[in-house]
């Protein structure tokens, strides 16, 4: 949990310490129920409502544009770093 919590770094100063918290929760109870992996991408990328409740929905919260969801998501769930697409083409990397 400590490490998925390093990698999906919220900003405390962004989101709040509450929101942080939320999200540390919700990652622990995530490896307590021994979520698959699928099951845990799933309800991390399809995450709704507020923070207090569902601490997945930080992550939202802390990267609002698309660009930053999907350079994070890309990188955490399929391993390829997407932030070179923005302005460099690399057709056979």
């Amino acid at each position: 949990a400590n490490k998925w919590a390093d990698l999906l770094r919220p900003n405390p100063y962004r989101v709040g310490i509450k929101a942080t918290m939320s999200l540390d929760h919700w990652l622990r109870d995530a490896f307590r129920q021994n979520l698959p992996h699928d099951e845990f991408a799933r309800r991390l990328i399809t995450a709704r409502g507020s923070t207090w409740r569902n601490g997945a929905v930080t992550v939202f919260r802390d990267r609002r544009s698309p660009d930053e969801m999907v350079t994070m998501m890309s990188q955490l769930f399929l391993g390829i770093r997407l932030d070179c697409a923005k302005c460099h083409q690399h057709p056979f990397e």
